[in-house]
Protein backbone atom coordinates (compact mmCIF):
# COMPACT_ATOMS: atom_id res chain seq x y z
CA UNK A 1 0.00 0.00 0.00
CA UNK A 2 1.12 3.52 -0.77
CA UNK A 3 -1.76 5.90 -0.04
CA UNK A 4 -4.90 5.44 2.01
CA UNK A 5 -8.15 7.26 2.72
CA UNK A 6 -10.73 6.24 5.32
CA UNK A 7 -14.47 6.90 5.18
CA UNK A 8 -17.77 5.12 5.74
CA UNK A 9 -18.72 4.60 2.10
CA UNK A 10 -21.45 2.01 2.68
CA UNK A 11 -23.28 3.83 5.50
CA UNK A 12 -22.94 1.08 8.11
CA UNK A 13 -21.24 3.37 10.71
CA UNK A 14 -17.89 1.54 10.26
CA UNK A 15 -14.85 3.08 8.61
CA UNK A 16 -13.94 1.61 5.24
CA UNK A 17 -10.66 2.12 3.35
CA UNK A 18 -9.47 2.97 -0.14
CA UNK A 19 -5.83 1.92 -0.58
CA UNK A 20 -3.52 2.45 -3.56
CA UNK A 21 -1.05 -0.30 -4.40
CA UNK A 22 2.00 1.25 -6.04
CA UNK A 23 3.60 -1.86 -7.55
CA UNK A 24 0.30 -3.52 -8.54
CA UNK A 25 -1.09 -0.37 -10.23
CA UNK A 26 -4.41 -0.82 -8.44
CA UNK A 27 -6.57 0.57 -5.71
CA UNK A 28 -8.65 -1.55 -3.42
CA UNK A 29 -11.72 -0.68 -1.40
CA UNK A 30 -11.89 -2.52 1.88
CA UNK A 31 -15.11 -2.81 3.86
CA UNK A 32 -14.60 -2.34 7.59
CA UNK A 33 -16.37 -4.55 10.13
CA UNK A 34 -15.91 -2.13 13.04
CA UNK A 35 -13.58 -4.47 14.92
CA UNK A 36 -10.35 -3.52 13.13
CA UNK A 37 -10.75 -6.09 10.36
CA UNK A 38 -11.48 -5.42 6.69
CA UNK A 39 -12.50 -7.38 3.59
CA UNK A 40 -11.48 -6.46 0.03
CA UNK A 41 -14.59 -5.29 -1.76
CA UNK A 42 -13.29 -3.87 -5.05
CA UNK A 43 -9.92 -4.20 -6.80
CA UNK A 44 -9.53 -1.76 -9.72
CA UNK A 45 -6.68 -1.00 -12.12
CA UNK A 46 -5.12 2.47 -12.10
CA UNK A 47 -2.43 4.15 -14.13
CA UNK A 48 1.20 3.27 -13.47
CA UNK A 49 2.42 3.85 -9.90
CA UNK A 50 -0.58 5.41 -8.09
CA UNK A 51 0.84 7.68 -5.38
CA UNK A 52 -2.20 9.42 -3.92
CA UNK A 53 -5.94 8.92 -3.68
CA UNK A 54 -8.93 11.17 -3.03
CA UNK A 55 -12.62 10.40 -2.85
CA UNK A 56 -15.65 12.54 -3.54
CA UNK A 57 -18.82 12.78 -5.55
CA UNK A 58 -17.19 14.28 -8.65
CA UNK A 59 -20.24 13.97 -10.91
CA UNK A 60 -22.95 14.79 -8.32
CA UNK A 61 -24.78 11.45 -8.53
CA UNK A 62 -24.57 10.64 -4.79
CA UNK A 63 -22.10 7.81 -5.45
CA UNK A 64 -18.51 7.57 -4.19
CA UNK A 65 -15.94 8.34 -6.89
CA UNK A 66 -12.19 7.73 -6.57
CA UNK A 67 -9.31 9.65 -8.17
CA UNK A 68 -5.66 8.60 -8.14
CA UNK A 69 -2.53 10.40 -9.25
CA UNK A 70 -0.37 8.03 -11.28
CA UNK A 71 3.30 9.06 -11.28
CA UNK A 72 4.78 7.11 -14.18
CA UNK A 73 1.63 7.42 -16.33
CA UNK A 74 1.83 11.18 -15.68
CA UNK A 75 -1.96 11.35 -15.30
CA UNK A 76 -4.92 11.33 -12.96
CA UNK A 77 -7.32 8.41 -13.07
CA UNK A 78 -10.97 8.70 -12.04
CA UNK A 79 -13.27 5.77 -11.30
CA UNK A 80 -16.93 6.72 -10.94
CA UNK A 81 -19.73 5.15 -8.91
CA UNK A 82 -17.99 2.95 -6.37
CA UNK A 83 -21.06 2.90 -4.10
CA UNK A 84 -23.78 5.08 -2.61
CA UNK A 85 -22.88 7.83 -0.15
Amino acid sequence: PYAIVALDFNNDANLDLIVTNYFENTFKSLVGYGDGTFKINIDRQTGIDPTSVVIGDFNNDKMVDVATTNTLSNNIGVKLNLCTI
